[in-house]
């Protein structure tokens, strides 16, 4: 009775497996069981996630995700036990992460943290400079490494490391706030007390005291910003507004054509012609037996009859491949790609910077094919069937050849993709070949604005020389010598204003356009790109872009208008320091007898004033200015909303609030005030911001 049971539950158990396959069945693609080992990570279900990772990997062995996420599992149980064979395996997962893309800094910086956890100093060291140098711009880094030298006193390193992530991240307040810890603690030499009259100079060699004075005024009482940084799970978390509806296409032909053109008859048309080719390629290599043999039979067929003319300008869409025959890397590869992979072959696409190309693996070795390689390019080889590395490399090496794959595709994805994934860049390359259209419109202009700044370069040594001159004739007569360094300096700075006010009309008009181009229909195409492959981060790393550079434009008003304010209140500065040298020097002169105190006091009234009006300008202008920077606020929540787990936009508008409510404090404007405090309660509630105006500006709740 007892066997009889169990085979009824193990019958059971079995049925049940079959029609509820939800634990990684071997129908699961390594994208779902990926977005399912994450799923698990933020359940806090470390040994489910791990499982998942592993699967991931059974399928696509050189997974990034899963091999840096695997390396962070492992290295958690690393901390909470303390075992050494749990190092080893971290290691081992984040060094072959490395290996699958040298060009990212999770890993990297993965490896870093362990070292730093065992005590490794000087590796973890070695480790968390290369993440920095693969990706200038990665937030982590600057916490990381910033973290690194303030445990070991160097607060000088840490604040240059603070600073370099404020020049990138703008006001972002926790580093702003470790800038000022590590200022504050940076054993700070005693004051250096300097008597001119009856008044006293208070001096700071480093940093500078009026620097420190004001980090302590930006600086606020960051909870976090005291304590050890720790490295956070890396961005590339499933999130589901992050992923947009699969099923966007019938299939990848559909979607090569549909990210060259919208208009349905001509989609109709392409489609026919690219089925023939399909058919024809198909029959073509039919009888041919081997998977390498029909690899370049496919590769000899289509560079024969469709891929024909390697064009770098006017290869890059559909109609441009499939009626005219001409091709660049990426389109040529995508067609191998996609009928290879059709008939059976193990063919996958291959990302470097700049380049695509695509690769088939024999289970002896890997199979380089290079549609580019030509032999009236100075190719040794036939074709580019089986390119060896050197024929390659001079492939990569031919100017027209180079950066077939356009724009951010440089770093974030190197190394194999699916033919599906490669297919999605084709929706890039569309926007930013309608980016480069925008400069072909504009060459002049920007060959002028070159121009241009050639013409600054020279004034400026003209300037130069001639203030050397000046000083050789004149060092005996200090007034002279003032008045000639006065004269040289202000014609130098009339002819740069004009220079440089037609510049940046030039280069404001031209990226205006590519910015309203990007955000009207680059947008849209990337949006597709993503709904194609939607395991690519790199995507929403370009939509943050986008959204970013379209909420500049939007406040492009108000900038210009506080650019132009700042370069009066520049201008008056000088004017007082030359007269304030002058006063010096008719001082020296008359022994001491001149007015020299009440010139110097009149000029700094009369400089007052000016500054005053400005002032009552920028007041005037207040209400025109701040329907640009809310109209730039809404945009970056319009992003927010698009991609809600974005804490690169999360950051940027926590910022912009930041700053847009300080203007409007500045300029006594509370109904702006309250409208900001709205809009970041709503979208970043739990930012610092909305936490200390809550406090300071609605009580606290």
């Amino acid at each position: 009775m007892r066997v009889i049971q169990i085979a009824v539950i193990m019958f059971l158990a079995l049925l049940l497996a079959g029609i509820c396959p939800q634990d990684g069945s071997a129908s699961q693609t390594a994208a779902e069981l990926l977005v399912e080992g994450i799923r698990a990570v933020d359940a806090e279900r470390p040994i489910l996630a791990k499982e998942k990772f592993k699967k991931v990997l059974e399928i696509e062995s050189n997974n990034y995700h899963a091999l840096v996420r695997l390396g962070q599992l492992e290295m958690e149980d690393l901390v909470s036990s303390g075992a050494g064979r749990r190092a080893l395996e971290a290691e081992r997962y984040f060094l072959l992460a490395c290996v699958t893309q040298p060009h990212r800094p999770e890993a990297y910086l993965g490896l870093a943290e362990m070292y730093y956890t065992m005590g490794y100093f000087e590796k973890g060291d070695g480790y968390a400079k290369t993440a920095q140098d693969v990706e200038p711009k990665c937030y982590e880094t600057f916490c990381v490494l910033g973290q690194r030298y303030e445990d070991s006193g160097n607060y000088t390193a840490a604040m240059d490391q603070y600073n370099k992530g404020l020049s990138v991240y703008g006001r972002d307040s926790y580093l702003i706030d470790k800038l000022y810890f590590a200022a504050s603690q940076g054993g700070l030499e005693p004051y250096v007390v300097l008597r001119y009259g009856r008044h006293h100079l208070i001096l700071r060699r480093f940093p500078d005291y009026f620097i420190l004075d004001h980090l302590r005024k930006l600086a606020g009482d960051f909870p976090t910003a005291k304590k050890h940084y720790d490295l956070p799970n890396f961005e590339f978390k499933y999130c589901p507004g992050d992923i947009p509806p699969e099923n966007l296409y019938k299939d990848p032909y559909e979607a090569f054509i549909m990210a060259s053109t919208k208009d349905p008859a001509e989609y109709k048309k392409l489609r026919a012609k690219l089925d023939r080719i399909r058919d024809d390629a198909a029959k073509a290599i039919a009888g041919v037996k081997g998977d390498e043999a029909k690899a370049r039979a496919l590769y000899k067929w289509l560079k024969k009859n469709v891929l024909k003319n390697y064009d770098r300008k006017k290869g890059i869409l559909a109609d441009q491949v499939l009626n005219d025959n001409k091709y660049l890397c990426l389109s040529g590869s995508i067609l191998y790609a996609l009928i290879a992979e059709e008939v059976g072959l193990p063919v996958k696409g291959m990302i470097t910077p700049g380049h695509a190309f695509a690769s088939m693996d024999t289970g002896k070795r890997q199979i380089q094919i290079e549609v580019t390689a030509e032999p009236k390019f100075g190719m040794t080889r036939e074709d580019g069937f089986d390119v060896d590395w050197w024929d390659q490399f001079k492939v990569l090496n031919r100017v027209d050849a180079y950066g077939g794959l356009y724009g951010p595709s440089s770093h974030r994805n190197i190394g194999a993709i699916s033919p599906q994934e490669l297919t999605a860049y084709q929706f890039i390359n569309t926007w930013l070949d309608g980016v480069d259209k925008i400069k072909e419109e504009h060459k002049d202009q920007l060959e002028y604005a070159k121009t241009l700044q050639k013409l600054l370069i020279a004034e400026n040594r003209a300037r130069e020389d001639e203030l050397a001159a000046v000083r050789g004739r004149h060092r005996r007569d200090l007034s002279k010598l003032l008045a000639e360094e006065k004269r040289v300096t202000q014609n130098y700075v009339r002819k740069r204003k004009k220079l440089s006010r037609e510049m940046k009309d030039i280069s404001r008009e031209v990226n205006k356009k590519i910015v309203e181009h990007s955000f009207d229909v680059g947008l849209d195409l990337v949006k597709k790109a993503q709904a194609l492959a939607p395991g690519m981060e790199e995507f929403v790393d370009i939509q943050e872009g986008i959204y970013s550079s379209k909420a500049l434009v939007d406040a492009s008003p108000a900038l210009y208008a506080a650019e132009d304010r700042k370069e009066k209140r520049d201008d008056l500065r000088r004017e007082l320091l030359d007269k304030r040298r002058e006063l010096k020097v008719e001082a020296r002169r008359s022994g001491g007898k001149s007015s020299f105190a009440k010139e110097l006091e009149d000029a700094v009234e009369s400089v007052k004033e000016k500054l005053k009006k400005v002032e009552e300008e920028a007041n005037k202008d207040w209400d025109k200015e701040k329907g640009a920077w809310l109209v730039a606020l809404k945009r970056l929540g319009e992003g927010l909303d698009s991609l809600p787990c974005s804490t690169t936009l999360k950051r940027r508008f926590e910022s912009l609030c930041q700053h847009v409510a300080q203007l409007a404090d500045r300029r006594e404007d509370p109904e702006t005030m309250n409208k900001v405090v709205s809009m970041a309660m709503f979208r970043v509630p739990d930012s610092r911001f909305v936490r200390r105006y809550r406090e300071h500006r609605m009580g606290s709740l």
